[in-house]
C-alpha cells in the first residue's frame, strides 16, 4: 500500500522504475553477449593454434624424414659413395626450403662432407668435438639412437638457426651422423607462409625454452590477453608456439551486437532480448557448422587427390610393365596424368641428339580443350634448348611448374588460337640414369598452384618412363642393327667393304687418341693428388715415429724438442693434405690452413680455449706450396712460443693472428697478451731453434721481421717475395 501510494503520488517514479529495470536488464544482456563473444573468440584462436601446431609438426617432420631416409639408406647399404650422398643431399637442400646445409660427421666428430660446399669450405674437416654444446647434442643423439634437434644457435652466415642430428647405426656399429643445418626464419616462413598461408590474420611466435626464435609479423598493437599457446612435441625439443590475433582480425571476430543492445535501452530492449540472443546463438552455430564443413571438405579433397595420385602411379606402372612399345605406352600415360590430375593438354617430346632439338611424338587433350584436331599437334614441331616450356625443361634438367603463363611468357609456344586462355603448365624430363631422353609437358585453362606430393609423383614417373624408353630404344636399336647387318652382308661389295674398313679405322684411331688424351689428363691429375697424399702420409709416419719416441724420453728438454719437431712436420703435412683434397692442386687456401693449424697446436699442447682464446683475421689468400710451407712453419713456431712461454701457471689470455694482403705486399702479425718477450734477449741472435727457423724462413722469403714487447709480444713480418696464386 505504501508503494502504491508512492507511485500514485509520484507518477514519474514509475517511468524511472521501468527505465531502471530496462537498463539493468540491458546491462545484464550486454554482459552475457560479451561473455559469449569472448568464448567464441577463444574457440577461434584455439582452432588457429591447433592448425599452426599441426602445420609446424608436419613441416618439420617432412624435412627431418629426408635425413632419416638418408640414414636408413646408409644403414641398409653400408657407407655410400660420396657422389651419391652429395647428389641426394643436394636434391633435399634444393627441394626443401629452410636447409642451410647438410653434413656428414664421421665417428670422430669431424665434418667430412658438406652440401652445398660453396660458402661452407671453412667447416670441412672441422672437429665438432671442440664445440662443447654441439658435442653434447651429438652424443645425446648417438646414445638415444634417435634424431635430436638442438637449441637455437647463431649461424656463421648470419641469423638464427638450429641443427638436426641423425645418428648412423649399423646394428651396434656407430657410423657418425647426418646433420641438417636449418635457417630458422626461412624454414618457418616456408611452413607458415607457403602456398596456403597458415592461420591468416594471426601473428605467430615460436619460443625455444624462453628464447623467442621466430615471429611472423611484428605488430606492437597485439591484444596480449587473447593469445593461445601450445607445446611442440618433436624430438625432445622445448619449442612452444604462441598465436595472437591481430587487431584487424579481432575486429572482424567481434560483433557490434553488444553495443547495439547497450545503446538501445528503454522498453524495446526487453522485446529484442530473445531475438538478439537467438541471433547470436544462430550465428555461433552457423560458424561452427561452417568450420566443420571446411574441415570435412579439406579431408575429402586430400583423399581424392591421394586417390588420383595413386591412380596415376598404378596406371603408369601397369602400362610400362605390359606395353610392347613406346608408341603403345605414351598415349595411356599422357591420358592417365591428364585425366587424374585434371589438365587439358599433354605433349610427349623426344630428344633428337643429332639436331639437338626436341620433337613431339604424341599429344593428348581433354574434352574441354575446344581446338580443331589439326591444331592439337604442337604449335612448333621442334624446340631447341631454353626455348618454350619443353626447351626450358630440357635445359634445366628439372621439373618446371608454372601457376600463370601470363606472367611467364617465355614458356609459351608461338601465338596460336590454341594457346588462348591457358594459365597453368608444368614440364618434367624423362631421365635414364643421368641422361635426358625426352620431356613431357602439360597445360591447363586453370591456375594450378604448386603441390609437393605431385612433384614427387612426377619424379617417380620421370624415372620409370626413362628406364622404359631407354629399354625399348635398346631393343629397337638391337633389332634394327640385326636387320641392317643381314642386309649389308647380302649387299656388301669388296670396294664398299674396303671403304668401310678405312672409315672405321679412322674413327677408331680418332676415338683412341681422344681416349688416350683424356686418360692421360686424368692419370696426371690422380698422380699429382697421389703424390701429395703419399707425401702427407710419409710426414704423418714420421710424426707418429716421433710421437712413439716421445713416450720413452724422460728428459723434458729432449721431449720438448721432439714434440716441436713433430708439430713442424704436421704443419707441412697439413699443406699436402689440403692440396690433395682441393679441386685446384696449384694453391692453398691460407685462411683455412691457418685455422686448422691453430686448432692442431691447441690440441698438441693440451691448451683449452677457456684459458687462452685465439682470434684469426686472415685475408682470402691462396698461396702456392713453395710459399705456404715456410709461412706455415713461421706461424707454427710463433704460436708454439706463445703457448709455451706467454701464459705460465695456466694464466688466461688471447692470441691474435693477422695475415693481410695488398697488391704484392703481405704482412703477418702474431700477437699475444702474455708476460712478454725477455727484454735482454735478442731474437735475431738466439740459441733456440724455433726463433732461428723463423729468422731463416723470413730471409728465404725476403721478408723483414720486427718485434714489439709492449703489452705482451708482437711479431710483425712483412713479405715481398711470396708467390700468391690469387687473392679474394
Amino acid at each position: 500500500m505504501a508503494l502504491k501510494s508512492f507511485l500514485v503520488a509520484n507518477p514519474r517514479s514509475l517511468l524511472w522504475l521501468l527505465g531502471g529495470s530496462v537498463f539493468i536488464t540491458t546491462l545484464l544482456l550486454w554482459q552475457a553477449l560479451i561473455d559469449q563473444e569472448r568464448a567464441y573468440i577463444h574457440q577461434e584462436i584455439q582452432l588457429a593454434t591447433e592448425n599452426v601446431e599441426n602445420e609446424l609438426v608436419a613441416g618439420m617432420t617432412s624435412r627431418i624424414q629426408t635425413l632419416v631416409r638418408m640414414s636408413e639408406r646408409w644403414q641398409r647399404q653400408g657407407k655410400i659413395r660420396k657422389t651419391e650422398w652429395e647428389f641426394e643431399a643436394g636434391l633435399n637442400v634444393r627441394d626443401f626450403k629452410g636447409f642451410q646445409a647438410m653434413q656428414w660427421v664421421d665417428p670422430s666428430l669431424h665434418v667430412r662432407w658438406i652440401v652445398p660446399l660453396k660458402g661452407n669450405e671453412a667447416f670441412l674437416n672441422v672437429n665438432l668435438g671442440l664445440q662443447q654444446r654441439h658435442r653434447k647434442a651429438l652424443e645425446l643423439a648417438r646414445d638415444r639412437r634417435d634424431t635430436t634437434i638442438t637449441h637455437s644457435i647463431n649461424l656463421v652466415q648470419g641469423g638464427k638457426g638450429f641443427l638436426v642430428d641423425t645418428p648412423l647405426m649399423d646394428g651396434r656399429n656407430y657410423n657418425g651422423f647426418i646433420v641438417g643445418v636449418f635457417r630458422t626464419r626461412t624454414v618457418f616462413d616456408t611452413i607458415f607462409q607457403g602456398r596456403k598461408k597458415v592461420a591468416p590474420g594471426y601473428e605467430i611466435a615460436v619460443f625455444d625454452d624462453n628464447e623467442e626464435i621466430y615471429r611472423r609479423y611484428n605488430s606492437s598493437k597485439l591484444e596480449q590477453q587473447w593469445y593461445q599457446e601450445a607445446k611442440i612435441d618433436l624430438h625432445s625439443t622445448n619449442w612452444r608456439v604462441r598465436v595472437y590475433p591481430t587487431p584487424e582480425l579481432l575486429l572482424q571476430l567481434q560483433s557490434p551486437l553488444p553495443s547495439v543492445v547497450l545503446a538501445g535501452g528503454v522498453l524495446m530492449a526487453i522485446l529484442l532480448v530473445v531475438a538478439v540472443d537467438s541471433a547470436q546463438q544462430a550465428q555461433l552455430r552457423a560458424k561452427q557448422t561452417e568450420l566443420a564443413n571446411q574441415k570435412l571438405e579439406k579431408e575429402i579433397t586430400e583423399r581424392h587427390r591421394a586417390e588420383r595420385l595413386l591412380g596415376v602411379q598404378h596406371t603408369v606402372t601397369r602400362v610400362l610393365a605390359d606395353a610392347k612399345s613406346q608408341d603403345e605406352a605414351t598415349p595411356i600415360i599422357l591420358s592417365a596424368i591428364g585425366e587424374n590430375l585434371m589438365w587439358d593438354l599433354g605433349e610427349f617430346w623426344l630428344v633428337d641428339t643429332q639436331a639437338n632439338v626436341l620433337r613431339c611424338v604424341k599429344t593428348w587433350h581433354s574434352s574441354s580443350f575446344q581446338v580443331p584436331e589439326s591444331e592439337t599437334i604442337p604449335w612448333r614441331t621442334v624446340f631447341p634448348p631454353n626455348v618454350g616450356l619443353p626447351g626450358q625443361t630440357w635445359a634445366n634438367r628439372k621439373i618446371i611448374w608454372i601457376n600463370d603463363l601470363d606472367r611467364e611468357p617465355n614458356y609459351l609456344p608461338v601465338a596460336n588460337s590454341a594457346t588462348k586462355g591457358l594459365h597453368g603448365a608444368f614440364g618434367f624430363p624423362i631421365v635414364s640414369d643421368t641422361k635426358i631422353i625426352g620431356v613431357v609437358t602439360f597445360f591447363s585453362y586453370r591456375h594450378q598452384p604448386l603441390e609437393v606430393d605431385i612433384l614427387q609423383m612426377l619424379g617417380d614417373v620421370s624415372s620409370q618412363s626413362g628406364q622404359f624408353v631407354e629399354r625399348k630404344w635398346a631393343e629397337t636399336a638391337l633389332r634394327k642393327a640385326h636387320d641392317e647387318l643381314e642386309r649389308r652382308v647380302d649387299a656388301r661389295t669388296t670396294e664398299l667393304s674396303f671403304s668401310n674398313q678405312l672409315l672405321t679405322q679412322e674413327i677408331d684411331d680418332r676415338k683412341r687418341v681422344e681416349e688416350q688424351m683424356t686418360t692421360s689428363l686424368k692419370e696426371k691429375e690422380v698422380l699429382l693428388k697421389e703424390i701429395h697424399h703419399r707425401v702427407k702420409n710419409n710426414l704423418q709416419v714420421i710424426s707418429s715415429l716421433l710421437k712413439l719416441q716421445c713416450a720413452s724420453i724422460k728428459d723434458q728438454q729432449t721431449l720438448a724438442i721432439f714434440r716441436e719437431s713433430q708439430n713442424r712436420i704436421e704443419s707441412m703435412a697439413l699443406i699436402h693434405e689440403q692440396l690433395y683434397q682441393s679441386k685446384d692442386l696449384s694453391c692453398i687456401d691460407f685462411d683455412k690452413y691457418i685455422y686448422n693449424l691453430v686448432v692442431n697446436l691447441f690440441c698438441a699442447y693440451e691448451v683449452s680455449t677457456n684459458n687462452i682464446n685465439f682470434e684469426i683475421n686472415v685475408s682470402k689468400v691462396f698461396l702456392d706450396i713453395n710459399a705456404a710451407i715456410p709461412c706455415g712453419l713461421i706461424v707454427n713456431e710463433l704460436i708454439a712460443n706463445s703457448l709455451k712461454y706467454a701464459f705460465p701457471n695456466n694464466n688466461k689470455g688471447e692470441i691474435n693472428i693477422n695475415f693481410t694482403a695488398s697488391d704484392s705486399n703481405f704482412v703477418l702479425i702474431v700477437k699475444d697478451d702474455g708476460i712478454g718477450f725477455p727484454k735482454d734477449l735478442d731474437f735475431l741472435d738466439t740459441q733456440t731453434l724455433g726463433l732461428q727457423l723463423v729468422v731463416a724462413l723470413t730471409e728465404q722469403l725476403e721478408g723483414k721481421i720486427e718485434i714489439n714487447k709492449e703489452r705482451g709480444t708482437e711479431f710483425k713480418i712483412a713479405f715481398s717475395n711470396i708467390n700468391c696464386i690469387k687473392v679474394g
